[in-house]
């Protein structure tokens, strides 16, 4: 039974994580409106270097491997930048 109890608390702790991912991809479809009425390109690529930089450093003090987590930010990043341009294209 305490691995049915486990096992529930990580399907809990799945569905934050994707509510989560659900809300910082909101905002970004917001910042891509805002980009587009100051004419600013979605691309940052110092700004994602940081936030690398800064997710990697937070890896790691939480004893994650900094390497995997970057790696699953890099692809939500590259995610959300795509919907971003989805979005842009959409606003008149």
């Amino acid at each position: 039974m305490e691995l049915e109890k486990m096992r529930e608390q990580i399907e809990g702790l799945n569905d934050e994580i994707i509510a989560l991912l659900a809300k910082r991809k909101a905002l970004t479809l917001k910042i891509a409106e805002l980009k587009k009425k100051k004419k600013m390109p979605i691309y940052d690529p110092a700004r994602e270097e940081r936030q690398r930089t800064a997710i990697s450093i937070k890896a790691r003090a939480s004893n994650l491997n900094p390497e995997a987590v970057v790696s699953f930010f890099d692809n939500f990043v590259a995610y959300c930048r795509q919907e971003m341009e989805n979005h842009w294209e959409s606003l008149h």
